[in-house]
């Protein structure tokens, strides 16, 4: 800090949202509705992270809920509750986003270990449209719940795959990306380090 800079301070009446792809909750079905505890292992609870102020998250759960009324009811508990907000994603939709695209896609390339064979591209056009969707559904959420007066604020992101034969858009700088594209950056909206579903 420079002299003459004046340092923030936070207090109890500050309030933070925290977005991630993860609520740092562990929700099971119990016997008397659910079972819902804090995980420590997240490390973005507001004990974690030493935070002194308010804290809203926003994220999904490994619980699958495919029943509409028992996502309503879920979602209104632990909003009040844990003061998390809850995503829900359909099983198809939730694959091709974490468990192909981010896992299998985007970590290696944040971490500068893509190994790419000749015959296989692995840049797959419906996980990236997967990606997109689960990406707006985030910032919908966070905007419909803290900022209904600015509902155009964050457009959605393009569902369309790069023209080809371009290479896929190059994900934003991060310490992990020692040589970003600057010609076409993925712009992720929301997420742990700026990037959902690490």
């Amino acid at each position: 800090m420079q002299a003459g800079e004046k340092q923030l301070v936070l207090t109890t009446e500050e309030r933070v949202i925290i977005v991630a792809y993860h609520l740092p909750l562990r929700v099971d079905r119990a016997s008397n509705g659910y079972s819902i505890e804090w995980d420590d292992e997240r490390g973005i609870d507001k004990h974690g992270m030493g935070l002194p102020l308010k804290v809203t998250y926003v994220g999904c759960i490994e619980l699958d809920v495919p029943d509409m009324a028992e996502q309503e009811a879920l979602e209104k508990l632990l909003f009040e509750q844990y003061n998390c907000i809850v995503i829900f994603l359909e099983s198809k939709l939730r694959d091709k986003f974490y468990h192909r695209f981010c896992r299998l896609y985007l970590a290696p390339v944040m971490h500068n270990q893509m190994h790419v064979m000749e015959d296989v591209d692995p840049f797959q056009p419906d996980e990236w449209r997967a990606y997109c969707v689960v990406n707006q559904l985030f910032a919908s959420k966070v905007m419909l719940r803290h900022c209904r007066h600015l509902p155009l604020a964050s457009p959605p992101p393009s569902p369309s795959p790069p023209p080809s034969p371009s290479p896929p858009p190059s994900p934003p700088h991060t310490p992990h990306t020692p040589t970003p594209n600057p010609h076409k950056p993925l712009t992720p909206i929301l997420g742990d380090g700026g990037l959902l579903g690490r």
